[in-house]
């Protein structure tokens, strides 16, 4: 995870641009959810797979697109896919936040909001720009404008 990243090596990172992530900055799930998810990844990964993958995209994204997600995403194995998701029980984005002191600049698509102004009252310096009808992938949805905006973001930072 990026944050995590930034945590244990703060002196090595500038800033942070998440893709398509940080809607909040505080996550409470509860650790039941997490269970059931990983759960259903080992009783049928594909199936919970196929579901998910719906859930990252407009519904009238490229069918290539998604077929080609979709089979990445199945290359992985049901027990890979749970064990990562029960790792985020005894995970907290708050202490991590407390260590992290460099900009946080999202690159986000607009299927799910970004709370970008309760964001940045748990951490002030937060920004994301949001790509309009882009689902979880701007980077494979709007490659050409998703590029644009990195490339300011890149700019706008004083390293």
């Amino acid at each position: 995870m990026i944050l995590e990243t930034a945590r244990l090596i703060p002196e090595k990172v500038a800033a942070l641009v998440p893709v398509d992530t940080f809607y909040t900055l505080i996550i409470n799930t509860p650790p039941d959810a997490i269970k059931n998810v990983a759960q259903a990844y080992r009783a049928d990964y594909a199936g919970t797979i196929k579901q998910m993958v719906k859930a990252l995209f407009h519904k009238d994204v490229d069918p290539q697109l998604y077929a080609k997600v979709e089979k990445k995403m199945l290359n992985c194995t049901g027990e890979m896919a749970a064990s990562l998701m029960e790792s985020f029980i005894t995970y907290t984005s708050a202490d991590s936040l407390k260590i992290v002191k460099c900009p946080i600049r999202c690159i986000n698509g607009d299927l799910y909001p970004t709370q970008v102004e309760n964001n940045r009252k748990v951490y002030s310096d937060f920004d994301a720009i949001i790509i309009p009808h882009t689902g979880h992938f701007p980077m494979l949805e709007c490659p050409d404008l998703f590029n644009r905006h990195l490339t300011e973001i890149l700019k706008s930072l004083s390293f």
